[in-house]
């Protein structure tokens, strides 16, 4: 299967930009999860902040299994944190109340020795953490070397960029790291639907259908940027509400631009399942259209069970800052909702490249 480039590499709003690197080292990428709950101090489980540099989130559900003899299943976290970073985020397990205690964390966010993890917190509570309870995260990211024709100080070029996008939001494509590298986990979706009886692990299977999804998404969300309407409302299109998987259909109203200027909706893309499309009609039909060719892929999620849902087509980044250290180098810091990937709005202010390859998630 030819993975086409647009599903690999999105349009972006602001071209050309500056390039740059992210994550020159593990503390250029900070990462603390907000959690959405307030945990109850009694209960079977302990929840655990829990911060590490040099591990994945399995790594550390691992760790814990192992310290408490624990089964699979009574370990749980909210979202996946990248590796190579500095994080925070929230995990709980199941365990009697005289359980043996966890080594606390060890330095600062950009102190933290490579390959070690700790607890900076932890409570009880009566229920276990269910994956998507976090409400958002917290971003402190520095760019380096930053390099541009247009000016003298690319630095500054940045942060007129971070001005714009604080103001107006910026497309919410799901991150590449979602397609796997070169695109694997959409040709492994390829190939399951193609023979889906064909027997994949349980893990597997999600990664092809969130990688199917998701590059349907993103293939829509390109279109809309390429004929400049991607945050502007569509008659007969869901538009989805900030902060929420809440729609409604534009019916052309006034309110509804008013609205979209204000950030408090967004126009929307889907996420492909059974049903008929959210969006009626003169929308629908555009929006089908654009994912013709991708009929194996609709299909496939269809007969997986998935549902049709909607996903704004824009996101919205918290408190962005922009502090210029050097003509080079900026220090990023905001928030972003659950499912936002820093690295979308990362790349749509600085074509960035990583010293290291591998890939890693954000949300």
């Amino acid at each position: 299967m030819n993975i086409p480039a647009l599903l690999l590499a999105p349009t972006f709003i602001t071209d050309p930009r500056p390039t740059g690197l992210i994550k020159a080292a593990d503390h250029d990428f900070l990462v603390e999860e907000i959690l959405g709950i307030e945990p109850d101090n009694e209960g079977e489980h302990l929840m655990l902040r829990i911060r590490k540099r040099q591990l994945n989130t399995e790594d550390v559900a691992n760790e814990l299994r192992r310290h408490f003899k624990s089964a699979d299943m009574d370990v749980s976290y909210s979202g996946l944190k990248d590796k190579n970073a500095v994080t925070e985020q929230w995990f709980s397990i199941r365990t009697p109340n005289d359980a043996a205690p966890l080594p606390l964390a060890v330095g600062s966010l950009t102190e933290m020795p490579e390959g070690s993890w700790g607890v900076v917190e932890s409570h009880r509570h009566t229920r276990k953490l269910r994956r998507g309870a976090h409400q958002r995260n917290r971003f402190r990211v520095r760019l380096s070397e930053l390099q541009s024709v247009d000016t003298d100080s690319p630095a500054e070029q940045v942060a007129a960029r971070v001005h714009t996008l604080s103001k107006e939001g910026f497309p919410n494509y799901f991150g590449l790291q979602r397609f796997g590298r070169g695109g694997a986990n959409l040709q492994k979706a390829q190939q399951h639907f193609q023979n889906p009886r064909r027997k994949i692990t349980r893990t597997q299977k999600g990664f092809c259908l969130s990688a199917a999804r998701s590059a349907l998404f993103n293939l829509v969300c390109a279109q809309r940027i390429e004929e400049r309407t991607y945050n502007t409302p569509q008659t007969g299109e869901a538009m989805v509400m900030q902060g929420s998987k809440s729609y409604f259909v534009n019916d052309g109203s006034v309110d509804v631009i008013t609205r979209c200027e204000a950030l408090d909706i967004h126009p929307s893309g889907p996420l492909w399942g059974r049903g008929q499309s959210l969006c009626e009609e003169p929308y629908a039909t555009r929006e089908t259209a654009w994912l013709a060719e991708w009929n194996n892929f609709m299909q496939g999620l269809e007969q997986a069970g998935l549902k049709q849902e909607r996903r704004a087509l824009r996101a919205v980044a918290h408190e962005l800052r922009c502090e210029i250290e050097d003509d080079n180098t900026v220090l990023l810091s905001f928030e972003l909702d659950k499912s936002v990937y820093a690295t979308t709005l990362v790349q749509e202010l600085v074509d960035a490249t990583q010293p290291k390859q591998e890939a890693f998630n954000d949300g």
